[in-house]
């Protein structure tokens, strides 16, 4: 096995877990920003109450939001498990 094989399968397989959950998660936190939001406005979701830049503008910050964290996630764990490079290297 080369050099470094073992954490980059965990890494691999850590995102690969990531993603499947993603829709998972994805739903439930989307659930729990429309009930507070139509709590917070004292609203239904129908469709002439419906505040749509709202919702959508929620959407899109929690998918996004989610995503940045994978790619902060990714960023930090294999800053961890590379090197440091030395001068005498080369």
């Amino acid at each position: 096995m080369p050099e470094g094989g073992g954490a980059a399968g965990g890494i691999a397989g850590a995102l690969t877990a990531f993603f499947v959950l993603l829709p998972f998660v994805l739903v439930v936190v989307l659930y729990l920003f429309f009930t507070v939001v139509t709590m917070v406005h004292g609203t239904d979701l129908r469709g002439s109450t419906v505040n749509v830049p709202l919702m959508m503008a929620g959407v899109s910050v929690i998918t996004a939001a989610l995503v940045a964290l994978v790619s902060v996630g990714v960023h930090f764990i294999g800053r961890s498990l590379t090197p440091a490079k030395r001068r005498g290297d080369a």
